[in-house]
């Protein structure tokens, strides 16, 4: 069984139903799971605040949670609660954005708060360190907690610049992608992490 926390429009439930999960989802926009629910008809979708699952203790193997953290001030709560649904032994897999990321998108999105630039949002958003996120999760009751750190370089810049050329470019990137993703403190430099976390057996 797998959740997705903050599933928006469904795709990803849509993928890993048909790879044999159960799936879940639930979202703060009843308008993204309409959505959700057209992509997936017959699913367990629910609007909820993901400070506040709407399911008992232990009852996923899996939960997944794509581009949520970024958008929470205290994100201990939503992690708390990623570790209250899973079984113990469950997986959670949850992107996060890098305060030191290489494209600058933090330093982008504090000046987009105070000034008006072109083709930005004015959404605050909220970044994380590698140390700060192990410490997070771990403090939430998971083991083995691993951060990688993807998507390397001013990519962002790339996709406005040169839109043709960045499908070769992200295949050609590919490979040395994966590699600085263990280099350690280089994940700090990433434009985004990936938590990989167990949920520790109850004692």
């Amino acid at each position: 069984r797998l959740l997705d926390v903050g599933c928006g429009t469904g795709h990803h439930l849509a993928e890993l139903g048909g790879r044999g999960f159960e799936v879940s989802g639930v979202d703060g926009s009843a308008e993204m799971l309409d959505h959700a629910r057209r992509l997936n008809p017959g699913r367990d979708l629910r609007v909820a605040d993901v400070e506040a699952l709407p399911f008992a203790d232990a009852t996923f193997d899996v939960v997944l949670s794509v581009e949520v953290l970024r958008y929470l001030p205290r994100p201990r709560q939503a992690i708390a609660e990623m570790a209250r649904v899973l079984k113990p032994g469950g997986m959670a897999l949850v992107t996060a954005a890098p305060l030191f990321s290489l494209n600058a998108y933090p330093v982008v999105n504090r000046l987009a708060l105070l000034l008006p630039l072109p083709g930005t949002t004015r959404l605050k958003q909220f970044f994380a360190t590698r140390r700060g996120l192990r410490r997070r999760f771990s403090a939430a009751g998971f083991a083995g907690v691993e951060v990688h750190g993807v998507y390397y370089g001013p990519l962002n810049w790339a996709e406005r610049l040169l839109p043709r050329a960045l499908p070769a470019l992200l295949r050609a990137w590919e490979r040395p992608d994966r590699a600085l993703a263990q280099r350690g403190w280089l994940s700090d430099l990433s434009n985004m992490f990936l938590v990989h976390a167990v949920r520790r057996p109850t004692a």
